[in-house]
């Protein structure tokens, strides 16, 4: 019993053991795609009009179980609500500790990041703490992901904080000098001066007036923002995003960080810049060119005091925080330690008042009453389309962050939901003074390592916002600028990495490297906004490119098997059988690259079928150059004979009727004398007219053949036979290397009208010098529009064939 069930286990185990090198044998029938379709019943499948089975679809799917069911109700609301479903399935009270020490982290980073980007945006402080606390909490309703948090972000504040320079630069008239506006009541569309007769740009934060004209353009920049991303949202257009490449972003987010740490600079150095004699094009180094003519009035104090935050900022962070991220629980909150010791010092020393250190300056408590912002006709149309690059660039920053933090806790985001989120929270936000929202790396980052389960973390961090705001935000007055410009400089370390990006990307893909460095180069060179779209412009050139000049290669075969490859690739590929080519082609064909198709075919297969026609186009006409010349001298020389004839034939007959004269004179009466020369008289005579008819008769023919300017050019065999030329004789199909080309059509995923033409006029140009084309791999779509474009109508349906394999096998059948 045991040696049985031993000797199972050892068949059991040898039946397992799968074999080292697993052999496939398949028999089947040489397939064209005709017989594969028919005997396999293909059907084409119903199609309607794109719009009626995107509606179809989606009745279907928000309607399908009724639609006002319970279930269908629980849905939409969990879909449109996603904390409905996160707070159903909550894990209290464990993920409630984790969620309150993730909030709070979070909440000690928004601090300084809301009065730092506030400040960068062109605005007080106190509207980047809004901006930190509406948005999380809209977002907490809203929101899909369970990780982001939503708030102040350095490359959008700096977008913000352009639109609004340009503004106040350029529109912004005192109140003094405005009547309408006499009342302090501003609007942009009572804003109608060109230039601005008041100093009123982004750094000018002590005129109530300029900084309310500010607060409106950003307010107004943040509604349009958000109903741009409503708009995409509800119509499910999020998946626009897929058009800025990661190389694209990459070069766009280092391009903005030198933007942003020029901008820092002044602040560090304690310079003011001017910022009317700044505009794009080459703005960052005009801005470098002003901060270095301000050199001699740089504050030492503020010098100081930045070197030494960032020296503690980097060492904490770097030496602390990253080293020691397993055995903290919570990273030390430098940047708030360092926020409060500046500005401690700062009050207890008064350094603002005795070294000219630039502080933040009284800051509002409490929540602003709701305003909607005044949008007026003339500065609206282009604050709409700055609002639509702060949307999409805003939009791809959050979504990227969220799905890369749902990968890495295993849950999944909804694009379309996130648009509709980010567009409610920046249209509620205009309504409290606060400017465009987005997700940061360094606190998304921070919620998700301190263990953050859902949003309730981010409604955490806003409630301790919150608190600051209504009671301790005038604490915040008396905190040196250049403390936040250096938090904001040393926060930028993971956007400067992406410089290591370059240099994978050339290692990858040129194009993608080229992408990099053509944004970057633009958004440096252009300013932000150009800079972005000449990269999603170079982007869409390169996707033309590829497609445009694709590789295109002759395949051979790989013994003993019904594969075929590029010999280039693989050394054991042998090359077909003499008179078979294989083309195959990388890419899909369309008009733009008909040409290059039609060009490489001819090239790589080694057949030009104009080149031959045109050829032997020229070797006819020379044989029949030729036969004309022969015919030509021919003739002439039948002339000059008889032309000689003519001329014996005369002196014969002048000598004999010299003869006759003589004998007549001589002796008359010799009589047979004279009959005999008589005779030979008339003997020439007769000659000389004979011949005459024969050159007339020969002069017939020259004639008529001089008379005929065409002669018709046979290609086919025929009978050389007579004086007419017929052509050549020998068949003009038996001196070609190649008697079948199979064009491999794996790779045309789609094709248009011009490329289905090109395909057809291929096979009539081969055709016509006596080579057959086979097609293989053909998709059913392909040959639909193949079929509609007429192609069946001039060559049968058995030229196409099911693979590479059938049709080479199909040529060689032929062949023999």
């Amino acid at each position: 019993m045991e040696n049985a069930t031993t000797d199972d286990q050892e068949n059991s185990s040898v039946v397992q053991d799968p074999p080292k090198e697993a052999m496939i044998t398949i028999q089947r029938p040489l397939y064209t795609q005709e017989a594969f379709d028919k005997e396999f019943n293909y059907t084409e499948p119903e199609r309607g009009h794109f719009v009626v089975e995107k509606l179809k679809s989606l009745r279907k799917k928000h309607c399908s179980d009724g639609f006002c069911s319970r279930d269908r109700c629980r849905s939409c609301l969990g879909r449109l609500f996603p904390f409905i479903i996160s707070m159903a399935n909550y894990q209290f009270p464990v993920w409630l500790f984790n969620d309150l020490i993730a909030g709070l982290t979070v909440a000690i980073m928004h601090l300084p990041h809301g009065m730092a980007y506030g400040l960068l945006a062109g605005l007080p402080s106190i509207n980047g703490l809004y901006v930190s606390f509406f948005p999380s909490v809209i977002y907490f309703f809203f929101g899909s992901s369970k990780h982001i948090s939503l708030g102040t972000m350095a490359v959008v504040s700096l977008m913000v904080g352009q639109v609004v320079n340009r503004e106040a630069i350029n529109n912004y008239i005192p109140p003094a000098s405005n009547t309408e506006n006499s009342t302090g009541n501003w609007s942009i569309g009572s804003i109608t001066g060109t230039s601005a007769m008041g100093v009123c740009d982004g750094d000018t934060n002590t005129d109530p007036d300029c900084v309310l004209f500010k607060v409106g353009v950003a307010t107004s920049l943040a509604m349009f923002t958000g109903l741009w991303q409503l708009f995409l949202g509800i119509f499910g257009l999020g998946f626009m995003v897929v058009y800025l490449s990661d190389a694209l972003i990459s070069g766009f987010m280092l391009g903005a960080a030198l933007y942003v740490v020029t901008s820092q600079i002044k602040e560090v150095f304690g310079i003011h810049v001017t910022s009317s004699k700044i505009g794009n094009p080459f703005k960052l180094i005009k801005f470098m060119i002003e901060i270095l003519k301000g050199m001699p009035d740089a504050n030492i104090v503020s010098i100081i005091m930045s070197i030494l935050c960032m020296i503690t900022l980097i060492l904490v962070k770097e030496c602390i925080n990253a080293r020691y991220r397993k055995k903290l629980k919570v990273p030390v909150p430098i940047e708030l330690i360092v926020v409060i010791l500046s500005t401690v010092i700062t009050y207890l020393t008064k350094i603002d008042e005795r070294y000219g250190v630039v502080v933040v300056g009284n800051i509002p408590t409490g929540i602003p009453s709701p305003q909607t912002p005044e949008l007026g006709e003339q500065n609206s149309g282009q604050l709409i389309i700055d609002a639509f690059s702060i949307a999409i660039v805003a939009f791809t920053i959050s979504i990227s962050l969220a799905k890369m933090l749902a990968k890495k806790q295993n849950y999944t985001v909804d694009g379309n939901q996130e648009l509709i989120s980010y567009g409610i929270c920046n249209v509620f936000n205009s309504f409290f003074q606060g400017f465009t929202c987005c997700a940061a790396l360094s606190r998304s980052m921070m919620q998700e390592v301190t263990g953050g389960k859902t949003q309730v973390a981010g409604l955490i961090s806003s409630t301790f916002v919150l608190i600051v705001i209504l009671v301790m935000a005038p604490l915040f007055k008396t905190t040196p600028r250049c403390v936040l410009s250096s938090i904001i400089i040393v926060a930028l370390k993971g956007m400067f990495l992406q410089v290591l990006e370059l240099k994978r990307l050339c290692r990858v893909s040129k194009f993608d490297a080229a992408i990099w460095l053509v944004t970057f180069l633009s958004v440096v060179l252009l300013g932000m906004d150009l800079g972005l779209l000449v990269g999603v412009v170079f982007s869409f050139l390169t996707i033309i490119l590829r497609t445009q000049w694709p590789k295109a290669s002759v395949y051979g075969h790989i013994a003993c098997t019904d594969f075929y490859r590029d010999p280039k690739y693989y050394r054991k590929v042998e090359e077909l059988p003499s008179g078979v080519k294989i083309f195959h082609y990388e890419s899909v064909l369309y008009y733009a690259n008909a040409q290059h198709f039609m060009d490489s075919m001819f090239r790589l297969t080694g057949v030009d079928p104009l080149a031959i026609k045109a050829e032997r186009s020229k070797k006819e006409a020379k044989k029949k150059k030729k036969f004309n010349t022969e015919k030509n001298i021919k003739a002439q020389v039948t002339d000059d004979d008889a032309e000689e004839v003519k001329k014996s034939d005369t002196e014969q007959a002048t000598e004999a009727q010299a003869s006759l004269d003589k004998a007549k004179d001589m002796n008359k009466s010799d009589t047979e004398k004279a009959t005999e020369v008589q005779a030979s008289l008339d003997k020439a005579n007769n000659m000389k007219k004979s011949d005459a008819d024969q050159t007339t008769q020969a002069d017939a023919p020259h004639d008529k053949a001089e008379d005929q300017t065409t002669v018709p050019i046979a290609l086919e065999m025929g009978d050389t036979t007579g004086d007419t030329y017929s052509g050549d004789a020998d068949s003009p199909k038996s001196d070609l290397p190649v008697h079948h080309i199979i064009l491999d059509c794996e790779a045309f995923t789609y094709i248009d009208a011009l490329g289905a033409k090109v395909i057809t006029q291929v096979v009539a140009e081969y055709g016509d010098v006596g080579i057959s084309i086979f097609l293989a791999n053909c998709k059913s779509s392909v040959l639909e529009l193949l079929d509609k474009t007429g192609f069946f109508e001039k060559n049968s349906m058995s030229v196409v064939y099911l693979t590479v394999h059938d049709a080479v096998t199909a040529a060689q059948q032929k062949c023999n």
